[in-house]
């Protein structure tokens, strides 16, 4: 039997809830017979960290040099700078310490979310106590573990407990996750066929935001020339544009929702499904407004303020959704006018990110609007740009299920690298 049968056998096997002649089984898991289960604490150190009195920010923060990690720092993979430095003082005189290179971190607060999110320090530095610190050594692989901890994440859950609202987790609870270690040898080579599958994500992500640059440079500068051309009218959007919102029909009601009618919210206005759907009862007895493909959607409420999109379904806005039509504005050119001008529509109307818009905003807003055919030419250029960029995301995205789906098998097992 080839290698490749082997593989499918073990899959198989183990589909059928049996183990695998080579392996074992204990607490819910299915591995090698040479392969050993240990808690963290049986590996080495867990340590806490802390944070250096805020009020003496001058002392203890400013002009810092020494890396700080705190939770939002946490990137799941290696960590080369934080957000935040302190100072030699700080680790003097507070209980902060200095861990070397290669300790692994653990989120502990913060709810599911959060608990559990990990990072690898590629330089000495300090923690906060929202952190635990596996100190590294010689009995294992640095980033092995940091790949076994990021496949196990939702394990967390079962250790979660608070008594406030958002679960957490404790620095005792870290030391008594369970690992599946093979020898160091191979712990190194699957370390590093994952670590090859990061490098390749992470230079497609740096193609993609170099792509997302490029855009936004090239379109300050393509307005900015229709900015300074005399042939082009400044028009204020009220005067030119139909604009009109949704409404949610009653949560409570069963008959209205479980239909063929996509109901967009405003997390929803670029997605191709819909979490809900109405049906005609539950269309007829609301509020809610009908939008084609291709119009132009603008949330207006909450964190998804100024988002805009056009339309990929054809269904029901809500009340947070406003739709805007005109006869000689585009709406993919209407896409670009709001991407371009975000920015300054936040900092004006939602005070810097709070608040919400409306259509009695948007109606106000003016703009430089040339002919069809100019718009027509700029669409064709920046629909080629975002064509391209949506093709590098679709990469990325099978790039990323491709290192899930090795992390399945070569962190179980099931493929072996010896």
């Amino acid at each position: 039997m080839n290698k490749k049968d082997t593989i499918k056998k073990r899959i198989y096997t183990i589909k059928k809830r049996q183990i695998p002649e080579g392996y074992k089984a204990c607490c819910s898991h299915i591995y090698p017979m040479e392969w050993q289960m240990v808690k963290i604490k049986d590996l080495t150190i867990v340590k806490s960290g802390s944070t250096p009195l805020r009020a003496k920010y001058d002392r203890y923060f400013k002009n810092g040099q020494i890396k700080w990690v705190k939770t939002l720092d946490l990137n799941n993979g290696l960590l080369k700078d934080t957000q935040e430095k302190i100072t030699d003082l700080a680790i003097k005189e507070s209980s902060c310490s200095i861990f070397p290179r290669n300790t692994i971190l653990v989120a502990m607060y913060g709810g599911f979310n959060q608990i559990g999110r990990t990072g690898l320090m590629d330089f000495e530095g300090a923690i906060n106590q929202a952190l635990s610190a596996i100190i590294p050594n010689f009995r294992y692989n640095s980033r092995f573990l940091l790949y076994w901890l990021n496949f196990k994440v939702l394990e967390w859950r079962n250790f979660a407990a608070s008594s406030r609202k958002d679960p957490n987790i404790t620095k005792n609870d870290v030391e008594n996750f369970i690992v599946i270690l093979p020898s160091i040898k191979e712990q190194e080579k699957i370390a590093d066929i994952l670590s090859c599958c990061d490098e390749i994500v992470e230079l497609k992500q740096n193609l993609i935001d170099y792509k997302k640059l490029e855009r936004k440079l090239l379109l300050n500068e393509f307005f900015s020339k229709i900015n300074n051309n005399k042939n082009n009218k400044y028009i204020k959007l009220g005067k030119v544009c139909e604009m009109f919102s949704g409404g949610t029909p009653n949560i409570e009601i069963s008959d209205y929702y479980g239909g063929d009618i996509p109901f967009i919210k405003s997390g929803e206005i670029d997605c191709l499904k819909t979490e809900d759907y109405l049906t005609e009862l539950g269309f007829k007895h609301s509020s809610a407004k009908l939008v084609n493909v291709g119009d132009f959607l603008l949330a207006l409420y909450g964190a998804n303020s100024g988002n805009v999109a056009i339309s990929k379904v054809s269904g029901a806005i809500n009340q947070a959704i406003l739709c805007v039509r005109s006869s000689i504005i585009l709406p993919y050119y209407l896409l670009l006018l709001f991407q371009l001008n975000k920015e300054k529509i936040v900092k004006k109307y939602l005070q810097g990110g709070q608040g919400n818009l409306s259509a009695q905003i948007i109606k106000s807003l003016s703009f430089y609007i040339p002919s069809f055919e100019v718009q027509k030419r700029i669409i064709q250029y920046f629909s080629e740009f975002d064509k391209e960029i949506n093709l590098l995301q679709q990469e990325l995205e099978e790039y990323k299920k491709l290192k899930k789906s090795l992390s399945q098998l070569l962190l179980t097992g099931i493929v072996r690298t010896v």
